[in-house]
């Protein structure tokens, strides 16, 4: 059971996220998907370099046991308030939404929502790895996308969420006419070849080295 104990949490939070934004109208859930997308990719792209600025201000050595935990914190307190200021500004732009058909309006706040709750589930998925806990959570869930049991874990949404992360903000990708393939970040977990890449097995090694297995 503990094998399938992550794929279970992601479908409940994909699931919960799905169906609170369902009950919004099609072009609010809409707008809400590219919110999280705007605060998921602000978040991953920005926490390291946040923390680190923060625990060289206001932290010391001593401090150790805040700062095992200063980038999951961070990484989800500035997902919450960029996601929270881009809801306002949706719900002051967009008080009232266009009147659509009542089959268009379903169909958009469930695609939508999916998109949405999907989205933010990878995206939990993604910074869990920043958790100071056990290289691999206790056996639950391995960084090595290849060695995990579940369906939904080995089909590797965090990986799949690292690739849009490349895609979309990395050195090399298609808007400045470097390389980039699908599959680079699901087959490569070479810490030294390129940053999203080698994310989970990054934050694999630093808890390995902080907690054993």
């Amino acid at each position: 059971m503990l094998s399938y104990l992550f794929d279970l949490m992601f479908l409940l939070v994909t699931l919960s996220v799905a169906y609170i934004v369902s009950r919004h109208s099609a072009v609010h859930a809409a707008a809400f998907f590219i919110a999280t997308l705007i605060s998921s990719l602000l978040s991953i792209t920005t926490f390291e370099g946040v923390s680190a600025r923060i625990a060289r201000t206001y932290l010391l050595p001593s401090d150790f046991l805040i700062l095992r935990h200063l980038q999951f914190v961070i990484s989800i307190a500035i997902f919450v308030a960029a996601a929270a200021l881009l809801a306002w500004c949706i719900q002051l732009i967009l008080p009232e939404t266009p009147k659509l058909s009542t089959r268009m309006e379903m169909t958009g706040r469930w695609v939508f929502g999916t998109l949405v709750g999907y989205l933010f589930a990878a995206f939990l998925l993604t910074v869990l790895a920043t958790f100071p806990t056990r290289r691999e959570f206790g056996g639950a869930f391995m960084p090595e996308a290849h060695r995990r049991p579940g369906p939904i874990m080995a089909a590797a949404p965090d990986y799949q969420f690292l690739a849009l992360v490349e895609y979309t903000c990395g050195n090399a990708f298609a808007l400045t006419g470097g390389n980039w393939t699908l599959g680079r970040p699901i087959i490569s977990a070479d810490a030294k070849h390129g940053r999203w890449s080698s994310f989970p097995i990054r934050y694999a090694r630093w808890r390995e080295s902080q907690f054993g297995e």
